[in-house]
């Protein structure tokens, strides 16, 4: 287990979060402030278990769609925003041949 800053993440590496295994699917969103703020983007690997054990709020893990005939539906989309600084510090899996870049 790698512990890296956000700026530090990558593509690929799964960040531990609440419980959550979340593995990033894309390059980050990155907003300047008195800090550089980062964005980044996963798909959490073990939704079933993290409702289960309520480790955060089921509804954090989907989105509102309006259905035809039906209206505003909930659906799980299993996102998670993985936001820090380079002051946030996490816990990462990293893909062995990504290690070595």
């Amino acid at each position: 287990m790698l512990h890296l800053n956000t700026h530090q993440l990558q593509i690929g590496d799964t960040v531990h979060l609440f419980g959550m295994r979340i593995h990033l699917t894309r390059e980050p969103i990155i907003t300047q402030r008195e800090r550089t703020v980062y964005v980044w983007i996963g798909d959490v690997l073990n939704p079933h278990e993290v409702i289960a054990a309520d480790l955060v709020p089921k509804g954090f893990l989907g989105e509102d769609v309006w259905v035809e005939g039906r209206g505003w539906v909930w659906k799980q989309t299993n996102r998670w925003e993985v936001q820090g600084n380079d002051l946030a510090l996490w816990a990462v899996e990293r893909p062995i041949e990504a290690e070595t870049n």
